[in-house]
């Protein structure tokens, strides 16, 4: 049986979908594309006059375009009613593109002239085997049902594209959402610690009070009778053989004003997380409503500027790969400049050592456990008074002195930091530092978290 489509020249080869393949062909005054639909949703043969303009090529679509491309169809078959075999003759050799078009997901490969299997989208899909070993079948429908039916297939292919871009869109928003809920969570939990502050106070002024009773080197736990309460009880606080009553007593008042100070510092985060979910929310409910790709292209637009979801602009079901991790967190200084805090003590170690020039400025809490903090210069650069002081802010913040309202924070080129041999993780020694003298700014450091990038 003839087909208006023998002896077309085939010019070209696309996949504008995962799972749509797209053949230009040409010749006896006809031109036109023919469509093989492989998604569930949207399957099947189908000719259209324009090709769709959709993704970048595969391994397998490159392999077909070498072999395919400027061939003539030699062969239009049918092995069953649910897979497809196009020969095509090229430079005096045949391949063959064979399609299935059932089951969950379909499948394509390219054959040689001798019947080898060239290239597949699933090479392992052990329908392939049956499909090579099948007859030529019935003759492809005739052209006119081919256009009938290519129109269907985009129809249905666009339609299929439009959920899988608000399901990609919505998970984007989602994954972001609840990322928001567990720093909400985390802020929460800090909060709830200022509930120890009155019996930090209260052990702390029993020490005083009782001082001359304990004598300067009491340690251990011991016990003290509580005269303000009614009745009198008695409270059993540990001390420190390190420190002693009087040291211990200061030290629970320092913890309790840190404590005061972070909870005050997390009703603030709270509140901006809170700001930040809000918008967050609205946004998927109207990813949700979304009636065309030109709606949830500016849905996905709108959730990229406020930062809390991942554009959805490339091609559904093509993910990107993820990054290595960094080991460390970026925050947006003064005038736009990055700030980089190291995530844990090996991290440290990775920021100084390896993601550093020696002109760089490093930055460390003085006499307190924490980050390592760099901001990156240019060669003979100084440091900006303002970023300097929100390099400051972030290395007190993310250190054992948070909260404390003044710190020294200690800062040189990266050149004078080394790393002795066998030191534990994080440890460094730290050659011509400068102190900064911080006094913490409550407004900068909430800009500077919400900064995070």
């Amino acid at each position: 049986m003839s087909h208006e489509l023998l002896g077309a020249q085939l010019r070209r080869v696309d996949a504008p979908w995962p799972d749509l393949l797209a053949l230009s062909v040409a010749g006896r005054g006809l031109r036109g594309v023919l469509l093989i639909g492989l998604a569930p949703a949207a399957r099947g043969v189908g000719f259209v006059e324009r090709r769709p303009v959709g993704r970048a090529s595969s391994p397998f679509l490159l392999q077909t375009k070498r072999c395919l491309e400027g061939g003539r169809l030699a062969g239009l078959e049918r092995p069953d009613a649910t897979s497809l075999r196009l020969i095509v003759e090229r430079k005096g050799a045949r391949h063959a593109l064979e399609a299935l078009l059932r089951g969950t997901r379909g499948n394509a490969a390219l054959r040689g002239p001798g019947g080898e299997l060239i290239a597949a989208l699933d090479a392992n899909d052990p329908r392939l085997a049956a499909l090579a070993a099948a007859g030529s079948g019935a003759a492809l429908e005739e052209l006119a049902i081919l256009r009938e039916r290519g129109a269907e297939l985009l129809g249905a292919r666009t339609d299929v594209a439009l959920e899988q871009q608000r399901a990609q869109l919505a998970r984007d928003l989602r994954d972001a959402e609840r990322r928001l809920e567990r720093r909400l969570l985390a802020i929460e939990q800090d909060r709830a610690r200022a509930e120890q502050v009155p019996e930090l106070r209260r052990h702390g002024g029993l020490l005083l009070t009782h001082l001359h009773a304990l004598g300067p080197a009491a340690a251990g736990t011991v016990e003290l009778l509580d005269e303000g309460t009614d009745p009198p009880e008695r409270v059993a606080i540990a001390i420190d053989p390190m420190l002693g009553p009087q040291r211990q007593a200061q030290a629970l008042f320092d913890a309790a004003r840190k404590l005061e100070r972070g909870a005050a510092i997390a009703l603030e985060r709270a509140r901006a997380t809170r700001t930040q979910l809000e918008p967050l929310r609205e946004l998927a409910q109207r990813v949700a409503r979304a009636q065309d790709a030109a709606e949830l292209e500016q849905l996905s637009a709108r959730a990229s500027e406020i930062g809390l979801a991942r554009a959805a602009r490339a091609a559904p079901g093509r993910r990107k790969s993820q990054p290595a991790r960094q080991p460390y967190r970026t925050f947006a200084g003064s005038g736009g400049r990055a700030i980089l805090v190291g995530r844990g003590k090996e991290d440290n170690d990775r920021l100084t050592l390896d993601h550093t020039r020696p002109h760089d400025l490093w930055l460390h809490a003085r006499d307190d456990a924490g980050a390592h903090v760099v901001v990156r210069l240019e060669r003979g650069e100084a440091c900006p008074s303002e970023l300097l002081c929100d390099a400051a802010t972030l290395a007190a913040h993310f250190s054992q002195a948070r909260g404390q309202p003044r710190v020294d924070v200690i800062y040189t080129e990266r050149r004078y930091v080394r790393k002795p041999r066998k030191s534990p993780a994080g440890r460094v020694l730290v050659e011509r530092e400068k102190v900064f003298p911080l006094r913490l700014e409550p407004d900068r450091l909430r800009r500077l978290l919400e900064a995070e990038r």
